[in-house]
C-alpha cells in the first residue's frame, strides 16, 4: 500500500503528488497527477503504529515520496503559499488517527437518504425524452436508482442555468415525471472547455 516513490534512483514517477482539486478528463490512471478532491493528509503505517500528518493549507501543494530504506518513508512537502499549519497525528491505530483528524477538521454531516443510492449520470443526455427513456429501461430491467444527473449537454452553448428549448422544452414536467418515482434530477455545474 505504499506510495511509490517520485525521488531517488528507483522513483517510479518524476512529478511528486499534486494535491490540487481538478476535474480531469481520461485521467492517467497510473499517475501522481492530481484529480477531484485534494486533502494534504499522509498515513504512516507500520505493523505496530500509525502516524499521521496532515498540513492545513488551502494551496495546491505537492508531495514527493522516498523510501530510504524498506522499513521507512521519508516525505518532502511543497507548498506554493501560506503559513506552515502541520498537524501530527500519534496514532498508534489507524482509528485512533481518523479519530484524532476528526476531532482537528469535525466529522461529515450525515448525507440525505436519497443520496446514499445509485446515482445515473452519463455525459450527453440529448432530450427530456432520452430522460424519459433511460428512466423507463432503467425500471424495466429492475434496476434502482434515486438520482439521474445531467450534464451541461441540457444548456444551449454550455450556457448554465438555461435549458435547451429545442431538446428540453419541458424541464419542469421532465422533472416532475422523474419525481413521480420518488427520484430526484441534479445539474452537474462541471466547467467544460468550450473553445
Amino acid at each position: 500500500m505504499d506510495l511509490p516513490e517520485t525521488t531517488g534512483e528507483n522513483a517510479k514517477y518524476t512529478d511528486p503528488y499534486r494535491l490540487w482539486n481538478l476535474d480531469v478528463f481520461e485521467y492517467e490512471a497510473d499517475s501522481p497527477m492530481a484529480l477531484y478532491g485534494a486533502v494534504p493528509l499522509v498515513h504512516a503505517h507500520a505493523v505496530h503504529s500509525t502516524v499521521g500528518v496532515f498540513n492545513a493549507i488551502g494551496s495546491e501543494t505537492w508531495v514527493d515520496v522516498s523510501h530510504p530504506t524498506k522499513k521507512s518513508t521519508e516525505t518532502h512537502w511543497i507548498s506554493e503559499s501560506g503559513i506552515l499549519d502541520v498537524f501530527l497525528m500519534p496514532g498508534p491505530t489507524p482509528n485512533d488517527v481518523f479519530m484524532q483528524y476528526a476531532r482537528l477538521t469535525g466529522t461529515p454531516a450525515l448525507p440525505q437518504h436519497f443520496s446514499l443510492g445509485y446515482h445515473q449520470c452519463r455525459w450527453n443526455y440529448i432530450s427530456s425524452d432520452d430522460i424519459r427513456e433511460v428512466q423507463a429501461n432503467l425500471d424495466k430491467a429492475e434496476i434502482p436508482f434515486d438520482v439521474l444527473w445531467l450534464d451541461i449537454e441540457y444548456a444551449p452553448d454550455h450556457q448554465y442555468f438555461i435549458w435547451d428549448t429545442k431538446n428540453f422544452p419541458d424541464p419542469v414536467d421532465m422533472m416532475n415525471d422523474v419525481a413521480a418515482f420518488g427520484r430526484k434530477v441534479r445539474i452537474s455545474l462541471t466547467p467544460q472547455n468550450n473553445h
